[in-house]
């Protein structure tokens, strides 16, 4: 609880982003053998009483897939998270891997984040 507000972590392991380690001197291609598509739906229920804060919906897209994370909630007290991030098959020079990594680091920052409820009326 952090005053008027409670901080609720999500567990997001449903989508498999890659993990892409720092490599400033990349010599190979990044393969996607396929095209890949992950979606999860995450449910949270909480006191009716809390009021959600949510923030703006994401959507990340770039040359090599799309991320997108919806939120919604109702008045019965419950928030569902919808999440999906595809990969496009492909194989990219080295020159593309900061990029890649980039892209996928952005996800993960947006997978990591809490839903704050305010105990405000």
């Amino acid at each position: 609880i952090l005053g008027d507000y409670i901080k609720v972590k999500v567990n997001r392991n449903e989508i498999e982003v890659p993990k892409l380690k720092r490599d400033k001197n990349r010599e190979w291609p990044v393969h996607f053998p396929r095209n890949l598509t992950f979606e999860a739906v995450s449910r949270i229920t909480f006191d009716p009483t809390f009021r959600p804060i949510l923030e703006d919906d994401v959507v990340i897209e770039s040359e090599f897939g799309i991320y997108t994370c919806t939120k919604k909630t109702d008045t019965s007290g419950e928030i569902v998270l919808h999440r999906q991030l595809e990969i496009h098959k492909a194989t990219y020079r080295p020159e593309k891997y900061k990029s890649i990594k980039s892209f996928f680091d952005k996800i993960k920052k947006v997978e990591k984040q809490s839903i704050m409820l305010s105990t405000k009326t």
